[in-house]
């Protein structure tokens, strides 16, 4: 991604933020390029590095319910995050199950 500090200022909540706080975090940020769906995070199971920042394609998060059924399906498009619940209030475990679509980024 060109303008990684462009794309910050255009999400929420990272737009509330200073330049030269954009700054520190496009130094961390890592850009995953998914070419075949992929399952990123299992429910309540898989430790999350940090917050996801969707820039091209999607991702798909669902929970399972006790009879292994896809509840409260939710598809993430560009400009959308997954993570900063999990990673603020469930100890860094994905609270859904993450499915990257093919060509996400």
């Amino acid at each position: 991604m060109e303008n990684k500090l462009q794309f910050l200022k255009s999400i929420v909540p990272f737009n509330l933020l200073s330049d030269d706080i954009l700054l520190g975090v496009v130094e961390v940020l890592e850009e995953i390029n998914y070419n075949k769906e992929t399952l990123i995070y299992q429910q309540e199971a898989t430790k999350m590095k940090g917050v996801d920042l969707i820039v091209e394609g999607e991702y798909e998060s669902f929970f399972y319910d006790s009879n292994n059924h896809k509840r409260d399906l939710e598809i993430l498009k560009p400009g959308q995050s997954y993570g900063g619940i999990s990673v603020l209030l469930n100890r860094k475990r994905s609270l859904k199950t993450v499915i990257a679509k093919k060509g996400s980024k």
